[in-house]
């Protein structure tokens, strides 16, 4: 963002290998946590211009945090005449990042339960994990999904859609994670905004949810308040 060069090479990843204790020093009478949580509200303030909305959503901590006076390095960064963060992800192509999203948020129902990853399965694994619904707690993390604008129900790298490997009837098949593919049907769902249900756009089925919190797809019922659903749009389109 600021001149200067970086080599990415394709088929890199970079690991951490966490120290047993910090060698840095945090303030007596401060948690931890809320110190380097500080240290990421002012990155954030200071180089994610519009897009620090998209770190408030997945981690609301942050945005409630005082990261203090930014100012001394917002000028630095005016100075050096370094260039926007959208300018940053799109010359870098970063491939995690989430560019093509609708909005990014909670999705709930009239009893205030919230689709829920449960921190999702191991990809590394190819474990099968199945969404749930949890209260809504309105912290972020494994309850905040995006609709992207090719239609899925993504969380991570992973998207919702019905198991192909169910049992019993038609109906009630279960929702888990599977890896995101742009062409299949398979996860592509519509939002009906007069029956506020969430369509299945391959089956026609509506997201449903059972008495043990298990996320299906059922037959459509516009009467049925468990397959009603609001979103909690923390983050709409970026332009």
């Amino acid at each position: 963002m600021c001149g200067g060069q970086i080599l990415i090479h394709p088929c890199s990843h970079v690991a951490h290998i966490f120290r047993k204790e910090t060698p840095y020093k945090f303030l007596d009478n401060e948690n931890i946590f809320v110190t380097i949580f500080k240290n990421y509200k002012r990155v954030t303030l200071v180089w994610l211009d519009e897009y620090k909305s998209l770190i408030y959503a997945v981690n609301p901590d942050i945005k409630r945090l005082d990261g203090g006076d930014v100012s001394s390095r917002s000028q630095l960064r005016k100075n050096l005449n370094c260039t926007t963060f959208r300018h940053y992800i799109e010359t870098f192509q970063l491939k995690n990042f989430p560019f093509s999203y609708q909005w990014i948020g909670t999705i709930s129902n009239s009893d205030h339960q919230c689709l829920d990853s449960m921190c999702g399965p191991d990809i590394s694994k190819s474990v099968r994990g199945f969404v749930s619904v949890q209260a809504c707690h309105m912290d972020g993390g494994n309850q905040i999904f995006m609709y992207t604008t090719t239609k899925k129900l993504q969380f991570d790298e992973l998207c919702l859609e019905p198991d192909d490997e169910h049992t019993g009837k038609q109906e009630e098949r279960k929702i888990l994670f599977t890896v995101c593919e742009d062409n299949r049907q398979e996860q592509n769902w519509l939002y009906n905004e007069e029956t506020n249900q969430l369509v299945h756009e391959k089956t026609q089925d509506c997201l449903d949810v059972m008495t043990d919190t298990s996320v299906v797809i059922d037959k459509c019922n516009s009467e049925r308040q468990l397959q009603k659903r609001s979103f909690g749009k923390e983050v709409e389109l970026i332009l």
